[in-house]
């Protein structure tokens, strides 16, 4: 580890602890509010996941699942 590193993670540290103290501050709508939004997310993410498993399935003899319900995640292409 370097010097930098060290000081990178120091600033996510301070970061994170801001964003927690806001939350704790926040109005009681805001944070139930976020918690949905981040509960639908969620949803959203293993609906799409399952999707995915069922179209690879489907398609796999023409192998172009990938190309009808590409990764949310931005897999990296090798080169």
């Amino acid at each position: 580890m370097t010097k930098k590193d060290l000081q990178v993670a120091s600033r996510i540290a301070r970061d994170m602890v801001r964003v927690f103290e806001a939350r704790e501050c926040a109005p009681p709508g805001l944070v139930a509010a976020l918690d949905l939004r981040r509960r639908a997310f969620t949803l959203l993410l293993f609906a799409y996941d399952e999707a995915r498993v069922a179209i690879t399935y489907v398609r796999r003899r023409e192998g172009d699942a990938e190309l009808i319900a590409p990764s949310l995640y931005g897999v990296k292409k090798r080169e």
